[in-house]
């Protein structure tokens, strides 16, 4: 007897659109030119294609883009399914959501800003935003290397708690991290590893007072501006095209399948900051 499946969101929900962005990150594929002289044979290429298509009907997936790698060349490139409910194709250059996978962007951000001196990752997070707590005074202890590791002690329930807001302003950000002063820590600082998206949300909070300019402002002209990353948006509303969530969405970068070579070659090269 086949075990049930668990219920699955498969209602296209139209995203919020906005500039605050929580989750940040690199998608680590590397993606280059097609090249005919690599390119998998019809019948492997097929193989693959029916085997993507089946498994995504059978979670009951919308859309989806992919591609194959082989040494520097991607040797297939195609989509999957619908990107809305028009029953839009999926392309290869379709934008899809990068969701938690953008914390790397967050992460390089901060980095880039450790290796000017102007963030010191063992100092404490109020350091940078003074006001920064939460309803447990030991919270006021938390570094700025803890919350990029996921040892603050912010629990994952904190994280999906804030996940739902519908915060669309300019402060959003700042009113998210402004409202963890009622949420508790479910561990020492430091003491455990959890993964909580919240940590990235005070880490881009952190970015904007550093830097003293929105956190979308700072990724757009220090990250993908340099990488000529001109398929990748830091807000939905830049994009038409995009694919539709098929579930809430907190809001976060978009991003094209050829548009991850600049990604993955900055990230391995250390082209933005030094390793």
């Amino acid at each position: 007897m086949k075990s049930p499946q668990r219920g699955r969101c498969v209602n296209f929900i139209p995203s919020r659109s906005t500039t605050v962005l929580w989750f940040l990150g690199a998608l680590f594929a590397c993606c280059f030119a097609v090249s005919a002289k690599t390119a998998l044979p019809a019948n492997q290429s097929d193989k693959i294609e029916a085997y993507l298509a089946s498994r995504i009907a059978e979670q009951r997936i919308p859309g989806a883009a992919w591609g194959v790698v082989e040494q520097d060349h991607i040797t297939r490139v195609a989509g999957l399914g619908v990107a809305d409910p028009t029953g839009r194709p999926v392309t290869a250059e379709t934008p899809f959501i990068l969701g938690s996978v953008s914390k790397s962007f967050t992460a390089l951000a901060i980095m880039q800003l450790v290796e000017t001196g102007q963030i010191n990752l063992d100092a404490k997070v109020r350091q940078y935003i003074p006001w920064f707590t939460l309803a447990d005074d030991s919270s006021q202890q938390i570094t700025v290397r803890q919350l990029l590791n996921h040892a603050s002690g912010i629990s994952v329930e904190t994280s999906e708690k804030f996940a739902a807001s519908s915060d669309v302003s300019d402060s959003a950000l700042e009113n998210r991290v402004r409202n963890l002063r009622t949420e508790h820590l479910d561990r020492a600082v430091g003491s455990d590893f959890e993964y909580s998206g919240t940590n990235y949300a005070v880490l881009g909070l952190l970015v904007q007072f550093v830097t003293h300019q929105p956190y979308e402002k700072y990724i757009q002209e220090h990250i993908f501006t340099p990488l000529k990353m001109e398929h990748t948006y830091t807000s939905q509303r830049r994009h038409k095209s995009m694919a539709w969530p098929v579930d809430t969405c907190t809001g976060s970068f978009s991003h094209v399948l050829q548009n991850c070579r600049s990604t993955g070659e900055a990230f391995l090269r250390g082209t933005l900051f030094r390793r």
